[in-house]
């Protein structure tokens, strides 16, 4: 559980405009039940603590989740219930689409994730023996990842219509 003892709620990418609204929206909902921790590589920008006139979150964390040693201290240090991912590298200006830099943007996000479910696994479903356990060791309900529309390829990401799964 987190340090203030009450259940945990996890965001990573929250000082995004996603991130950072779904904290918003959790802590509205969620005040004094959970504790809802952001996490971001960046700090939260000023226009969101403007927007929201607070920091969205009950604690925001700067960790760099492509680091599989700064999952686990933030797993460990938290102990979520429930994660939401919605980190991701998104490039940015001038690295996108330039195919040399594909290759670093994939590994990246895919670093992200598997770093952030393996920190579950050993804080939650670790056991002494090193098998498997068929519960979770703390109380862990779910892990909720979302992606963005850069997984589609680029011509798919100018249409009007909507992107489908199958597209990815």
């Amino acid at each position: 559980m987190s340090s203030q003892s009450r259940e945990a709620i996890l965001v990573t990418g929250a000082a995004g405009f996603i991130g950072s609204h779904l904290c918003s929206a959790l802590k509205k909902t969620f005040s004094g039940s959970f504790d809802i921790v952001g996490v971001d590589q960046k700090p939260q920008p000023q226009y969101i603590l403007e927007a929201f006139k607070e920091s969205p979150c009950d604690h925001f964390e700067l960790y760099d989740l492509r680091n599989e040693r700064a999952c686990y201290e933030l797993v460990a240090k938290y102990k979520p219930t429930v994660v939401f991912h919605f980190a991701a590298d998104m490039g940015g200006m001038g690295f996108i689409g330039l195919e040399d830099n594909e290759f670093d943007l994939s590994r990246h996000n895919q670093m992200m994730t598997t770093n952030l479910t393996h920190a579950i696994r050993s804080v939650f479903f670790s056991s002494q023996d090193g098998k498997n356990p068929s519960s979770p060791t703390a109380p862990f309900r779910a892990m909720i990842y979302a992606s963005s529309a850069c997984v589609y390829p680029e011509d798919a990401q100018h249409e009007t219509s909507e992107l489908h799964e199958k597209q990815a």
